[in-house]
């Protein structure tokens, strides 16, 4: 899973849900286990692809979205993943997203029960 799936599941789940529930601050623990390179967590989001995930995020309580540091497996992954993303919450522009953009089918048919 890569950025494509996450930003889907974003789209399609976790925002409609956050919208609903109206949230006065987001708090993000900020580990990137998704990361591309970190081995543990075995998925391929791209520091791109977590920038657009806070993007996202900013839509959500006035932009008041903090994002604490924790955990992660590789240095590189965690360090370029958390500037891509304090880029965004400073009012940088959304970069644009490597590869492919279109989510494999097989996370789009999995339901959520």
């Amino acid at each position: 899973m890569g950025d494509a799936e996450y930003i889907a599941a974003f789209q399609q789940v976790v925002m409609p849900v956050a919208y609903e529930f109206d949230p006065e601050l987001v708090l993000v623990s900020a580990g990137f286990d998704a990361a591309q390179g970190d081995t543990l967590g075995g998925c391929m989001v791209t520091p791109e692809g977590y920038a657009h995930l806070t993007q996202m995020l900013t839509g959500l309580a006035n932009g008041r979205v903090i994002l604490a540091l924790e955990g992660g497996y590789n240095l590189n992954s965690i360090s370029e993943s958390m500037a891509m993303c304090t880029s965004i919450l400073l009012g940088d522009r959304c970069p644009s997203l490597p590869g492919n953009t279109i989510p494999c089918n097989r996370y789009l048919e999995a339901r959520v029960l």
